[in-house]
Protein backbone atom coordinates (compact mmCIF):
# COMPACT_ATOMS: atom_id res chain seq x y z
CA UNK A 1 0.00 0.00 0.00
CA UNK A 2 0.58 3.92 0.67
CA UNK A 3 0.99 3.51 3.83
CA UNK A 4 4.99 4.23 4.87
CA UNK A 5 6.33 1.21 7.45
CA UNK A 6 9.63 -0.10 9.32
CA UNK A 7 10.27 -3.96 8.98
CA UNK A 8 11.93 -5.32 11.65
CA UNK A 9 13.61 -8.82 11.10
CA UNK A 10 15.27 -10.85 13.75
CA UNK A 11 17.50 -13.62 12.60
CA UNK A 12 16.56 -16.67 15.84
CA UNK A 13 18.18 -19.76 13.89
CA UNK A 14 20.94 -20.14 11.40
CA UNK A 15 22.63 -22.70 9.83
CA UNK A 16 25.19 -22.11 6.61
CA UNK A 17 27.76 -24.56 5.09
CA UNK A 18 31.21 -24.82 6.24
CA UNK A 19 33.97 -25.37 4.09
CA UNK A 20 34.71 -28.54 4.91
CA UNK A 21 30.94 -28.94 3.94
CA UNK A 22 30.82 -27.24 0.96
CA UNK A 23 33.97 -29.05 -0.14
CA UNK A 24 31.98 -32.15 -0.20
CA UNK A 25 30.57 -33.73 -3.50
CA UNK A 26 27.28 -34.80 -1.10
CA UNK A 27 24.10 -32.60 -2.19
CA UNK A 28 22.80 -32.84 1.09
CA UNK A 29 22.98 -29.55 3.25
CA UNK A 30 20.42 -27.65 3.99
CA UNK A 31 20.82 -23.71 5.10
CA UNK A 32 18.26 -23.69 7.85
CA UNK A 33 17.18 -20.07 8.53
CA UNK A 34 14.11 -18.93 10.96
CA UNK A 35 13.49 -15.08 11.57
CA UNK A 36 10.56 -13.00 13.77
CA UNK A 37 8.89 -10.23 11.64
CA UNK A 38 7.11 -7.44 12.96
CA UNK A 39 5.80 -4.56 10.37
CA UNK A 40 5.43 -0.90 12.34
CA UNK A 41 3.53 2.19 11.42
CA UNK A 42 5.53 5.93 11.15
CA UNK A 43 4.65 5.47 14.94
CA UNK A 44 6.51 2.62 16.22
CA UNK A 45 2.98 0.57 16.49
CA UNK A 46 3.54 -2.77 15.48
CA UNK A 47 0.81 -3.27 13.10
CA UNK A 48 1.56 -6.75 12.06
CA UNK A 49 4.08 -9.67 13.22
CA UNK A 50 4.71 -13.64 13.44
CA UNK A 51 7.68 -15.46 15.07
CA UNK A 52 9.24 -18.31 13.89
CA UNK A 53 8.96 -17.90 9.73
CA UNK A 54 11.01 -20.52 8.04
CA UNK A 55 13.15 -19.80 5.42
CA UNK A 56 15.23 -22.41 4.73
CA UNK A 57 17.31 -23.06 1.11
CA UNK A 58 18.64 -26.22 -0.32
CA UNK A 59 22.41 -25.45 0.01
CA UNK A 60 25.69 -26.01 -2.81
CA UNK A 61 28.12 -28.33 -2.24
CA UNK A 62 31.66 -29.49 -4.74
CA UNK A 63 31.11 -28.33 -8.08
CA UNK A 64 27.50 -26.87 -7.67
CA UNK A 65 29.03 -24.66 -5.11
CA UNK A 66 31.63 -23.82 -7.25
CA UNK A 67 29.58 -22.64 -10.29
CA UNK A 68 27.78 -20.84 -8.22
CA UNK A 69 30.07 -18.66 -7.18
CA UNK A 70 31.50 -18.04 -10.39
CA UNK A 71 27.57 -17.11 -11.17
CA UNK A 72 27.98 -14.43 -8.13
CA UNK A 73 25.46 -16.53 -6.74
CA UNK A 74 27.55 -17.56 -3.55
CA UNK A 75 25.97 -18.16 -0.08
CA UNK A 76 25.82 -14.81 1.28
CA UNK A 77 24.11 -13.98 -1.90
CA UNK A 78 21.97 -16.57 -1.87
CA UNK A 79 20.71 -16.52 1.57
CA UNK A 80 19.74 -12.85 1.34
CA UNK A 81 17.86 -13.32 -1.59
CA UNK A 82 16.17 -16.64 0.00
CA UNK A 83 15.01 -14.45 3.14
CA UNK A 84 13.63 -11.45 1.21
CA UNK A 85 11.81 -13.49 -1.21
CA UNK A 86 10.11 -15.19 2.43
CA UNK A 87 9.36 -11.73 3.80
CA UNK A 88 7.64 -10.50 0.62
CA UNK A 89 5.81 -13.71 0.44
CA UNK A 90 4.92 -13.30 4.15
CA UNK A 91 4.05 -9.31 3.53
CA UNK A 92 2.18 -10.11 0.64
CA UNK A 93 -0.26 -12.69 2.44
CA UNK A 94 -0.30 -10.93 5.84
CA UNK A 95 -3.66 -9.18 6.87
CA UNK A 96 -2.47 -5.65 7.54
Amino acid sequence: GVQPVTLRLNITEFHAMTPRARSSQLQLGVHEIMFDIEVMDTNGAVVASETGVRADLQAFSGAAAVQAERLGQGQKIRIQSRVAQVARSWLVNASI
